[in-house]
């Protein structure tokens, strides 16, 4: 599949750019966030290895899959996020170098947590249950998702 590699040189554009010059404190903050996207995904790897492992047939709900269904994109978004903030506030005048990481974000959002989802539905056996118990990506207690779900309005 080239369109993920293609949007992948995309996301890392600015990140070789930025490292080409001097770091700021911004591009240091900008590097937590790629830090923290990458152990979210290390972390979900982990996790969803070791449930393979014993269970091939049963929903994971363990760890960080616990409080979101799709860990592993949560830190794929924080990488190319992080990325793109170290570049923007270090030289905001190459904001269109981050538009790759944008493209990626919306890849995520839009291609790959959907068709996941609807493969999951298909396949897994509890896959609505535990999606209606579970944050799509944002880690989540389910007391917080509950709790939103029933502050709807009614007229």
């Amino acid at each position: 599949m080239i369109l993920p590699t293609m949007l992948g040189y995309l996301g890392l554009l600015p990140l070789i750019y930025l490292f080409s010059k001097t770091a700021s404190a911004w591009s240091l903050i900008g590097s937590i966030i790629v830090l923290i996207g990458f152990l979210l995904e290390l972390f979900a790897d982990i996790s969803a290895h070791r449930h393979l492992k014993e269970n091939k047939d049963v929903v994971n709900n363990k760890r960080l899959w616990k409080y979101s269904r799709h860990p592993k994109y949560l830190g794929e978004i924080f990488i190319w996020l992080g990325s793109y903030l170290s570049l923007l506030v270090s030289v905001p005048k190459l904001w269109y170098l981050g538009l790759g990481a944008l493209l990626i974000v919306g890849l995520v959002e839009f291609i790959l947590i959907p068709t996941s989802e609807e493969w999951l539905l298909k396949t897994v056996p509890n896959y609505e249950k535990y999606r209606q118990a579970t944050s799509r990506l944002l880690p989540l207690p389910k007391a917080i998702k509950i709790k939103a779900k029933t502050n709807k309005r009614t007229n």
